[in-house]
Parts: structure tokens; C-alpha cells; sequence
């Protein structure tokens, strides 16, 4: 076994937090191909999966090197474990023809988050993750606002080496860059004067790609954002009225610019109008049939039951189109149960030292209420994101952000053994 020394200089300490070590550097190039899940390669084969492998390879190995930081597991690898060892299980009494290739999915989408997440990164390689996130919706952003493809009388779909994006699927690309694009303002750095335009091109690029559950789901972020992680009453007024501006400058100059069968869309008389796209008698459909089966509500019908079910009642969709119904029909109770302790537990554990992350998540949840996500990496990397651990930020950080310097906590999941080891 290695031994580390006993002791710690001031200036190694600082030299270590300011090191961003190799890993971090794959998770953030991981992050980076995001927007590629949707370009494919081969049948099955997404560009980020291509990109995934090697990337998952390359981590795996440095996690057994003897200089790899010590392994850290929270509550989100337990409950996202328990919840994809619960699916796997459905496909003993049913396997449709999308059923394991969720499953695994899944696995990957878990494997990866393990070994991205599973050590405690420093606040330079948290600095890391933010400006690529923001880069991510950078790209994003210039993907839609260039993109010549409409549908519907006008509503943007993102087209590259031939593979189209749903529009609704698309805007869940934003969540992070968002929220980072909000925290860098509070924190006053010195690009926090791009952040009002950097805003301005999200929410415009969200409302060309006519997504009314996006837009809600974001702004439902952004909301969190300013009541969760902004301590200071004075910065939180500050971030109000700029959401006021950016949202009066969308209302008189963003919003004249799009089709009118776009603009039509977010209005609630429309809204009413198409029963929300048709989702309204899915669920209740759904539902119905899976509340007057017994055994099916407490273990579902099997992952992606809901396609020969709907087929076979005259829909033209397949999916729930809310993850939440989505899951009580396919898992039941039990996975019900599962699935909304993971989101409890992405939550909980980042409200107190990462409340961004909480905030990622309350956008998740907007988007699960009109969406059936599944395998959708860019659902999937928020619990990704809510599983990573940091190291408590510096005073001035606090000071910045007009937070109190947050105290002693009780100790991340899984650091009490590891010190009782120590010992």
C-alpha cells in the first residue's frame, strides 16, 4: 500500500487545488461530445457512444493507478444502481423489441457515471466543467440558430450529417449552460457582461425550436437557481430583474422574430387547444390500464410495454411522453417508488454544497412531465452531474456569490469509512 506523508505543506495544498488532473480533463471531453448523441454512426452506434468507449476505457484505467484519487460513492450511484437492477429484472416476464437495448443503455450511461464520478474533484476542475458546459450550449445554440430545417409552419429541427434531433430532446441540452451562465454572473467574473446576450441566444434559440415543455422546464431551472442558490437577498433581487430584462427583451424583440405558427404555440388557448400535442388522452390511457391491473401496478408491465399497448388501442405514439407515467406503467410502484428516491437523492445531497446541480435537476424534473427520456444522454448526464463531489469552495468564492461560507458539514457518502480506514 502507498503511504502518503503526514504532513502537507500550505503550498502543496494550494498546488493541488489548483491541479486539474487527467480524469478530469476525459469527464470534461465527455461532456464536450454531448451534442453529438444524436448524430449516428451505424445502426445502434450514436457518435457519443463511438466517442464513450474509449473515453470509458481511458478512465478505468486511471482509477487503477496508484497515484488515482481515493474512490468516493454516494447515494446517487446507489439509488441509480437499484433502479437499473430493477429494470434488468423486468425483462424476466417481459421483452419487447426495445427493452434490452434500454437496459443497456443504461448500464453504460451508469458505468460511465461511476467511473466519472466516483472521487472528489477541486474547485479548478469544477471551474473546468463550467466553462465547457458553456461551450456546450455555445455549440448548441449555433447549431440551432444556423439550422435551415423547420417543422410544423416553422418550428427548428437540428440536422447534422443527416441525423435530425427532436426539438423537444434538443432543449435539454441548455439546463447546464444556463445555470453556469447564471452562476458566473453572481460570482462577478470578469465575462459576467456576456451573460445577458449569452441568455438572450438560449432562450431565443429554445423558442425557435417551438418547445413549450423545454421552455417551461428550463425556466423552471433558472427559477430554482435564483431561490436555491443565491443566499443573498440583494444578489437575488439583482438576478430577478435581470431575468425581468432578458425576459422583456425576448417578449418585444426575440419573440417578432419567429414563424407565427411558432408564436401561436405558447399560448394557452393553443396549448388547451391540441390537449397538449395529444399527451392529455395518452395519459389517460395509460393510466387506466395499467391502475385496473393488480399485478402490473406493482411491478409494470415491462420496459417499453407501452408500445404494443398503444399500438394496439389506435395511437400513433408510442411513449407516454412523461417519464413519470412512463415508469408506473413499464416498472410499476416499485419502480415508481425507485425512480423518484433517485431523483430525491440528486437532489437532496447537492441543496446544501452544489445547489446548481439541485437546480439541473428540478429542469429534469419539468422535462419528465412532457417527455419520456429513458435513454436520453442528455437526461441521463444530469444524475451524472448530481453524483460528482467537490471540495468545499474558498471563502472568496462565497463572498462573490453573496452565500455565507457554508459550514462544517457531516461528510460526503462514503468518506466516514474511509477515514475509519485511515485510522
Amino acid at each position: 500500500m502507498q503511504m502518503e506523508p503526514l504532513y502537507q505543506t500550505g503550498k502543496d495544498v494550494q498546488k493541488e487545488a489548483e491541479t486539474i488532473h487527467a480524469d478530469a480533463w476525459l469527464v470534461g471531453l465527455y461532456y464536450l461530445c454531448l451534442p453529438l448523441t444524436f448524430i449516428t454512426l451505424l445502426p445502434g452506434m450514436s457518435a457519443l457512444k463511438a466517442v464513450t468507449f474509449p473515453i470509458a476505457g481511458f478512465l478505468a484505467l486511471y482509477r487503477l493507478l496508484p497515484q488515482s484519487r481515493k474512490i468516493c460513492l454516494n447515494s446517487v450511484h446507489l439509488f441509480y444502481t437499484l433502479q437499473l437492477l430493477f429494470m434488468a429484472g423486468t425483462l424476466l416476464f417481459y421483452r419487447g423489441p426495445e427493452s434490452a437495448t434500454v437496459v443497456k443503455d443504461v448500464s453504460l450511461a451508469l458505468l460511465v457515471t461511476l467511473l466519472a464520478t466516483c472521487r472528489v474533484y477541486n474547485q479548478a476542475e469544477r471551474r473546468l466543467f463550467s466553462r465547457i458546459w458553456l461551450l456546450v450550449g455555445l455549440i448548441c445554440m449555433l447549431l440551432c440558430l444556423f439550422s435551415k430545417k423547420a417543422i410544423d409552419g416553422g418550428r427548428t429541427v437540428i440536422v447534422v450529417l443527416g441525423s435530425e434531433e427532436d426539438p423537444n430532446f434538443f432543449c435539454m441540452y441548455f439546463i447546464f449552460p444556463v445555470l453556469f451562465a447564471l452562476e458566473s454572473l453572481t460570482r462577478k467574473t470578469k465575462f459576467r457582461f456576456l451573460t445577458v446576450p449569452y441568455l438572450i441566444l438560449v432562450f431565443y434559440a429554445i423558442l425557435r425550436t417551438g418547445s413549450r415543455g423545454g421552455l417551461a422546464a428550463i425556466l423552471a431551472g433558472v427559477l430554482a437557481f435564483i431561490f436555491l442558490a443565491i443566499r443573498s437577498p440583494k444578489a437575488r433581487l439583482s438576478a430577478l430583474l435581470l431575468l425581468l430584462l432578458v425576459a422583456l427583451v425576448i417578449l418585444f424583440i426575440v419573440l417578432p422574430l419567429l414563424p407565427e405558427a411558432v408564436r401561436q404555440r405558447y399560448s394557452p388557448a393553443q396549448i388547451w387547444e391540441d390537449q397538449g400535442s395529444g399527451r392529455f388522452p395518452i395519459w389517460s390511457y395509460l393510466l387506466t390500464q395499467v391502475c385496473s391491473d393488480a399485478s402490473s401496478l406493482i411491478h409494470g408491465f415491462g420496459i417499453c410495454s407501452t408500445i404494443p399497448h398503444m399500438t394496439a388501442a389506435g395511437f400513433q405514439n408510442t411513449y407516454a411522453h412523461n417519464q413519470w407515467i412512463q415508469t408506473l406503467f413499464d416498472q410499476g410502484l416499485i419502480g415508481l417508488f425507485l425512480y423518484a428516491a433517485l431523483m430525491g437523492a440528486c437532489f437532496f445531497r447537492n441543496l446544501r454544497r452544489n445547489p446548481l446541480f439541485s437546480c439541473g435537476l428540478v429542469a429534469v424534473w419539468g422535462f419528465s412531465l412532457s417527455l419520456s427520456l429513458y435513454t436520453h444522454k442528455q437526461y441521463l448526464n444530469v444524475f451524472m452531474m448530481c453524483a460528482m463531489s467537490f471540495t468545499p469552495p474558498e471563502e472568496t468564492d462565497c463572498q462573490q456569490t453573496g452565500a455565507s461560507l457554508p459550514q462544517r458539514s457531516p461528510p460526503l457518502d462514503g468518506e466516514v469509512l474511509r477515514r475509519e480506514e485511515e485510522d
